[in-house]
This record gives C-alpha cells, sequence and structure tokens, in this order.
C-alpha cells in the first residue's frame, strides 16, 4: 500500500471517529478532549499531505 493510500485511509477512518465521537461530546462533554484531538489529527494528516503534494510539484518541475 502507498503512503498516499495509507494517509487516505487513515483520513477516513479519523473523519468515522469524529462523527462517532460528536454524538458523545453532545451526550457527555467528557469526551470533547478526545473529539478535539481527532480534530487535530486530521488537520495535521492533510497539512503534511498538502505540502507533501506541494513539494512534489516543485521537484517535478
Amino acid at each position: 500500500m502507498s503512503g498516499a493510500a495509507t494517509t487516505e485511509t487513515l483520513l477516513q477512518r479519523l473523519a468515522h471517529a469524529q462523527v462517532v465521537l460528536a454524538g458523545l461530546v453532545v451526550e457527555d462533554t467528557a469526551f470533547l478532549p478526545f473529539f478535539e484531538r481527532v480534530e487535530q489529527e486530521i488537520e495535521m494528516l492533510r497539512s503534511k499531505s498538502q505540502a507533501l503534494e506541494r513539494a512534489r510539484k516543485l521537484a517535478a518541475g
């Protein structure tokens, strides 16, 4: 499996976890730190993926 496919799979899993956690947070705010952590992980992965894509474009000329 390529790095891009692995990242996409992880993003899909995190997005699913985010939805599940959103439902839990509505019921009990004790889950809010977990929800926020998943949001941070999603943003970090997207940012890294976008930076890698920019680097590939620059390297390709």
